[in-house]
């Protein structure tokens, strides 16, 4: 029998739609089954399609598509929109069997439930639907459908704990406390090019401070760095979607610090301020999910990283 678990969405849900479905979608599950300790499997869809399947878990067998029926304004049309969905896709599990045989076969995966996803459930025959639909693709035979292969129809009301991080980005600030670099990790920070690196750099923007000084910079920094990786680490673990959306950033922007380099015509300590400046600038914009203090770790970190991995240097 195919089964709902919620009717009533926040707001949120319910204005998600057409291909932001989708994406919320994969937010959901993707930290859903992320504190669960398994992987979500998202499908590329940008060039062939996703053959089917919005996503699926190999560890349970999983799979899943999403629906929002934007264009549907009556419950009427809502309800043939879901219908026809289940129908369609279920199909195409049959239609690419040479493709999904291709991808689940090594990975020893085998389908024993399938969820549409959708913003609400107008309609109970949508569950018989998706039951009978279900019942069908057990019997076409497939090798990697269960015999007890189940259809559902499911809203994000399933996820309660995945939905709440999706509707508060703010969460993660409140949940992850920057962890202070321990006396272990600080030892086994045993980068000599790292450290000469910060330490030449480190001259160019104080030239006559004395070697103590420089030492004692030097120590700091790689303190702002291995802080800054307790962060990433702890985020990844807990808010994997906000971590790749930093790193994407991060990345982006030690790219452009080292393109700009040559043509950069002011003085090393111009330079390092303006760089750090515009690094906070842009993570204000884009990490509404940290707090400040938390903000503030990640830049000295990143500029500490830049320094000591080349990204970001001073020509004199």
């Amino acid at each position: 029998m195919a089964q709902t678990t919620g009717m009533e969405q926040p707001k949120k849900d319910l204005e998600a739609t057409g291909t932001g479905w989708e994406q919320y979608t994969t937010e959901l599950l993707s930290i859903h089954y992320d504190r669960k300790g398994y992987t979500y499997q998202p499908v590329p869809d940008r060039t062939h399609g996703d053959n089917g399947l919005e996503g699926w878990v190999d560890e349970t067998g999983e799979a899943f598509q999403a629906y929002s029926g934007e264009k549907c304004d009556t419950t009427k049309k809502l309800t043939a929109g879901q219908k026809k969905k289940i129908t369609t896709d279920l199909k195409k599990l049959v239609k690419y069997r040479s493709f999904w045989e291709s991808v689940f076969g090594p990975r020893n995966v085998i389908l024993t439930k399938w969820f549409l996803v959708v913003p609400e459930v107008p309609c109970r025959t949508v569950l018989e639907h998706a039951g009978k639909k279900a019942k069908e693709l057990r019997d076409a035979g497939l090798p990697f459908i269960s015999s007890d292969f189940k259809g559902y129809v499911v809203t994000p009301a399933r996820y309660p704990e995945a939905r709440a991080v999706c509707r508060e980005p703010e969460l993660a600030q409140h949940m992850i406390r920057v962890r202070e670099p321990s006396s272990e990790q600080i030892a086994s920070h045993d980068a000599p090019e790292f450290v000469r690196n910060l330490r030449t750099k480190l001259g160019k923007l104080v030239p006559v401070a004395v070697d103590s000084r420089i030492d004692e910079q030097i120590k700091q920094r790689i303190r702002d760095h291995l802080r800054r990786e307790n962060y990433l680490s702890d985020l990844d673990n807990q808010f994997p979607i906000h971590c790749d959306e930093l790193k994407e950033f991060l990345a982006l922007q030690a790219d452009q610090t080292k393109t700009d380099e040559f043509l950069d015509e002011d003085s090393p300590k111009a330079r390092f301020r303006r760089v750090k400046s515009e690094l906070k600038e842009g993570l204000s914009k884009m990490a509404s999910f940290a707090s400040e203090s938390q903000k503030l770790v990640v830049v000295n970190g990143t500029i500490a990283y830049w320094l000591g991995e080349c990204s970001l240097d001073f020509v004199e």
